[in-house]
Parts: structure tokens; C-alpha cells; sequence
């Protein structure tokens, strides 16, 4: 069992936003990251069980052209990613509340698996700032 911490991700003041694509069909789990649910572990619903290995199997996640090496710990009533690992993935990502995660099973065999992630920021887009005018219930936002 590998239990490197290897990332491609390089360390970054800012964040880069990559594109958002069209899912491929493929099981996913959706997130939205929360004050109350703020996703430090990552441990998988149920209803993809059926869709991940059983037993301890190596797995990578992949965001835009960076990549994550980590393990999927698989048995019948809990399926988890490595949390050191894991905790790595959302530090690189600048994952805050608000923002939505999405883990795309992309491959998946009792001796790996891959993930695609995709990211949707939950913050208001900075060059649509100078065209707010308003924000309160009796000055609602328009944006045309």
C-alpha cells in the first residue's frame, strides 16, 4: 500500500478556476461545502457503495492538470479516502463554504480508481462586482 502524499497541485497564493464540464454519466457525489458541514473527511453515502471497491485500494483525484495520489479504504459499511491526503486536496483547492464539489467515478477495479473533481466557487464573480447596483430586499440585484 502507497502512503505517499504526492500532488501535482503546486502551492499557490491564488487558486487557478478550471473549466466546468458536462458530467459523463458515471456515478458521482455532489457537496456543498458548509460552516456546518465543512467535508474534513471524506467518507462516501451509501448509495455509492456499490460503485467503489471493497478492501484498501489506491485512488487519485483529478482537477484540472493537477492530480492527488491517495488510498480508498473499502469495506461494507464505510467507504473513505485517506484524510491526510484528502485535507491536502481541499488546502490545494482553496475549498471554503459555498463552494460545491463534485467526485466523478471515472475508473474504478479492485486495484484502483480515479476520480475526476470539479469545483463550482460559491463566492460572486469579481468582474460582475462593478455592475451591482443594489443587494437589499428593496434594492434587489439586477444583472442583465
Amino acid at each position: 500500500m502507497r502512503r505517499n502524499l504526492r500532488s501535482t497541485a503546486a502551492k499557490k497564493t491564488e487558486f487557478e478556476d478550471v473549466p466546468i464540464e458536462p458530467l459523463s454519466g458515471k456515478p458521482f457525489f455532489d457537496h456543498v461545502i458548509s460552516e456546518n458541514k465543512p467535508l474534513y473527511q471524506m467518507v462516501f453515502p451509501p448509495r455509492m457503495y456499490s460503485d467503489l471497491p471493497n478492501g484498501t485500494v489506491e485512488a487519485v483525484i483529478m482537477h484540472g492538470k493537477n492530480t492527488w495520489e491517495t488510498t480508498l479504504y473499502g469495506n461494507k459499511t464505510k467507504k473513505s479516502l485517506d484524510t491526510q491526503t484528502w485535507r491536502h486536496f481541499l488546502d490545494d483547492n482553496n475549498l471554503r463554504p459555498g463552494d460545491a464539489l463534485i467526485l466523478e467515478v471515472m475508473e474504478s477495479s479492485q486495484v484502483f480508481l480515479k476520480f475526476k473533481a470539479q469545483i463550482l466557487r460559491g463566492d460572486f464573480p469579481v468582474e460582475l462586482d462593478t455592475q451591482i447596483d443594489g443587494g437589499t430586499p428593496e434594492n434587489a440585484i439586477s444583472i442583465d
